[in-house]
């Protein structure tokens, strides 16, 4: 109870988390909890009737920010190859890189030894791509299980120099193969070791 002289406690209700880890996963249930005070007994309304408390609760899954799908990935034909085709969409709360402007960003995108880079964002901390890049083809499904992470690292453009490094995030690349194909995420990824000073900033792709 929220009043002028601070919050009082009525009552708590505990939910077994084991139970809900156990129903199908995007079924929605609805239950109803006893709220019990500190002394573990039923806490009585006013109405004389035992307090209660309703929750609407579904279980979720997720890959490294993919939403697990349903659907079995479809075989592999012969003679077939597959690629990740990851379209750049923005960074956020970038740090700022630059002694006299903020950052120029590009994002460097690289699996199985291959890399792709995007074009030059100028004098931005939350830019916006909107490109896509082409990772490499992989011609089997055990391949595509080996594949290792997709890197994402974001660098800031410097003339006359290589770029400096602002910050790395990954994705398993064997995770994206499983998902059926033509399935379209967009994930947001943090990124590690962010710029000079250790800020934060993510990255969506």
């Amino acid at each position: 109870d929220d009043d002028l002289t601070g919050k009082d406690e009525i009552g708590t209700a505990v939910l077994d988390c084991s139970v809900l880890y156990k129903q199908k996963v995007g079924e929605e249930r609805e239950v109803v909890l006893g709220v019990l005070d500190d002394k573990g007994g039923g806490v009585q309304g006013k109405d004389k009737g035992m307090s209660e408390v309703k929750l609407r609760v579904k279980l979720e899954r997720s890959v490294l920010g993919l939403v697990a799908m349903e659907e079995e990935q479809e075989a592999w034909a012969q003679g077939e190859r597959r690629r990740i085709v990851a379209t750049v969409v923005s960074a956020r709360h970038l740090p700022k890189m630059d002694m006299m402007g903020l950052c120029d960003p590009y994002v460097v995108i690289s699996m199985l030894g291959s890399e792709s880079k995007t074009g030059v964002r100028k004098n931005t901390l939350s830019p916006d791509w909107g490109e896509d890049v082409a990772l490499p083809w992989v011609h089997s499904a055990g391949e595509a299980d080996a594949a290792g992470d997709v890197q994402v690292s974001v660098y800031d453009w410097d003339m006359g120099s290589a770029g400096e490094l602002v910050g790395v995030a990954r994705m398993d690349g064997g995770v994206v193969f499983k998902r059926k194909v033509g399935a379209v995420s967009e994930v947001t990824l943090e990124l590690e070791g962010v710029g000079k000073e250790g800020a934060t900033g993510e990255a969506v792709v």
